[in-house]
């Protein structure tokens, strides 16, 4: 020190720069590992739980209640005018009056999301990318 003629306050200031610089280095370092072990956490518990889908089985019920009739009617509408094109020589005609899709419909009891093929976490329900989700009845 005494050959470059630095004196205490420069070793001190070196020190403070070199303490400052450990400590924020340090800090990434333990905020970027948590944050690996989190995700790594997430992703496991994710991969062997599955989510209940009786939220999703209610609004179905409720919707499909509303929804049925005009389904039906619209599907009667459909066939019957492709079966009165398509009627053979030997019948007078063919009409469908009648068409009912049931009042109780598929009933989902549990969903997950599965990773790709390369082994990335999906997030979400995949409405906007074609992420794969697990969904059994």
């Amino acid at each position: 020190m005494a050959v470059f003629h630095f004196g205490w306050a420069w070793l001190f200031l070196i020190l403070a720069v070199c303490n400052t610089y450990y400590v924020t280095s340090m800090e990434r370092v333990r905020r970027r590992a948590r944050d690996d072990i989190q995700r790594d956490l997430v992703q496991d518990a994710s991969s062997s739980e599955h989510e209940s889908a009786e939220w999703l089985n209610h609004f179905l019920e409720r919707f499909w209640l509303i929804y049925e009739p005009v389904l039906s009617t619209t599907i009667v509408a459909s066939v019957d005018q492709i079966l009165s094109t398509s009627c053979p020589p030997y019948l007078e005609s063919i009409r469908l009056t009648q068409f009912t899709l049931g009042s109780r419909l598929l009933a989902l009891t549990k969903c997950a999301l599965s990773p790709d093929r390369r082994g990335h976490r999906h997030d979400g329900l995949g409405l906007l990318n074609s992420h794969p989700t697990t969904c059994r009845t």
